[in-house]
């Protein structure tokens, strides 16, 4: 090997080190996401029990107006949880675009490796 084969492949080790960093650092940020979905499923599915019951008896929350204290905080935690989601997403979106890049380097110390052998 020559001493310029030898530094591509150690280049391509790194990259390719950086390359898993990276998508593991991705992994992390949608599983991230997993906890805002189940907060938004339970209040979509207590939505559903409250639409249920609401339409056929007076509760006794609606007699006292928690259900419309509830519902304003379910919006208000709607919007939060939509504002998480989105700040996720972004970071999401960041993340994917370094490790598009290191992957590209991976990809480009390969293509220059495979020249340096077929160049011997």
């Amino acid at each position: 090997m020559t001493e310029a084969s030898i530094k591509i492949r150690q280049l391509q080790v790194l990259a390719e080190l950086k390359l898993n960093t990276e998508l593991v650092r991705l992994s992390e940020i949608s599983h991230e996401e997993s906890v805002p979905l189940a907060r938004l499923k339970a209040i979509a599915q207590e939505e559903t029990h409250h639409k249920d019951n609401g339409g056929f008896e007076i509760s006794q929350a609606a007699l006292s107006g928690m259900d419309v204290k509830w519902q304003i905080w379910a919006g208000r935690e709607k919007r939060s949880i939509m504002s998480d989601l989105a700040r996720i997403a972004q970071k999401r979106e960041d993340q994917l675009v370094i490790a598009k890049h290191a992957f590209g380097r991976t990809e480009v110390l390969k293509t220059l490796e495979s020249d340096a052998k077929s160049k011997r």
